[in-house]
């Protein structure tokens, strides 16, 4: 993931924007929606030095059990030592195979430092970190956005969170004349407060979350789910909540339990948030039905997207 800072929102959503008006509403278009960013990068992908064969030259081995004789007849096999053994199909606990088939002759073995049908070496495998990863073609790949309440202060600023996909960033999530996506409170009756589980946006049964997105330069994908930790604060029951695109009245629904440990909840939304045009202007919007939710985070995951 990659850390992009700190930002301080300091324009509200343009409320010119002809939609329906219940849907824009946020009655807390302030100056202290401080939005941060710590995006984190994936591990870099290194290159074995020493203790094995580089993986970009998988195919050569060099100096791989070679002795100081070039001119080798064609039954001679190599040892780590140079001398001879008595199978001239493979060597003795050298990790290189040698092609028996093949003439050591001055033609294939000139000043090249290596056997031509050498194999890597089986004994020396490359190190964890020093596989490179592999990110997908360049515009395609799961693209995520995520609120982290643990450390805000208002409902508009927790700290912001976007995968590690080049050409899908904050910019991309915004809404049509944004540069960043928007935490909405929308009814001004949301607060941060403290919990057993922590730090949390505490969304009562009155009041509803939106994060506000754009995706018209999104081209597809194939499916959304919105991730929810955190739990009921209520001291009987369960909380049931809808997780919504108020723009086309598209979402589902989805339960948390009031223990002390805060649920992890996938709510799978389809396709309910829409691209290229349509997509302008649009949300995700938490809506609890039955109490007061306790949220931690949540992430929006859009699957097999192409931008």
């Amino acid at each position: 993931m990659m850390d992009a800072g700190t930002d301080d929102a300091t324009s509200g959503p343009d409320t010119s924007i002809a939609m329906d008006a219940e849907f824009l509403t946020d009655a807390a278009q302030g100056d202290d929606s401080g939005i941060g960013l710590d995006a984190e990068f994936g591990p870099d992908a290194e290159w074995v030095r020493d203790g094995g064969p580089s993986l970009a030259d998988a195919s050569l081995v060099t100096d791989a059990g070679l002795g100081d004789d070039a001119g080798l007849s064609h039954d001679a096999a190599l040892s780590d030592d140079g001398g001879p053994f008595a199978d001239a199909e493979s060597t003795a606990d050298s990790g290189t195979m040698f092609d028996a088939a093949s003439a050591l002759d001055a033609e294939l073995e000139t000043d090249l430092g290596f056997a031509p049908d050498a194999a890597p070496n089986p004994d020396a495998e490359p190190a964890a970190d020093a596989l490179p990863v592999d990110l997908g073609t360049p515009g395609t790949g799961d693209v995520w956005i995520e609120l982290d309440y643990t450390n805000a202060y208002t409902p508009r600023s927790p700290t912001w969170r976007f995968s590690n996909t080049p050409g899908w960033g904050a910019a991309q999530w915004a809404m049509e004349g944004d540069t960043w996506p928007e935490a909405w409170d929308r009814f001004n009756n949301m607060t941060v407060g403290s919990d057993p589980i922590g730090t949390s946006l505490l969304i009562g049964s009155s009041s509803q979350l939106q994060l506000m997105i754009g995706l018209e330069e999104m081209q597809s994908y194939q499916s959304v789910t919105v991730r929810l930790e955190g739990r009921s604060r209520s001291t009987c029951c369960s909380l049931t909540f809808y997780v919504t695109n108020p723009l086309n009245n598209c979402g589902s629904s989805g339960q948390m339990s009031n223990d002390w440990n805060p649920d992890i909840i996938d709510v799978d939304l389809g396709t309910c948030l829409l691209t290229g045009p349509s997509g302008r202007i649009e949300a995700v919007r938490i809506d609890p039905q039955s109490g007061t939710m306790a949220l931690r985070k949540m992430r929006v995951t859009l699957h097999g997207a192409s931008w």
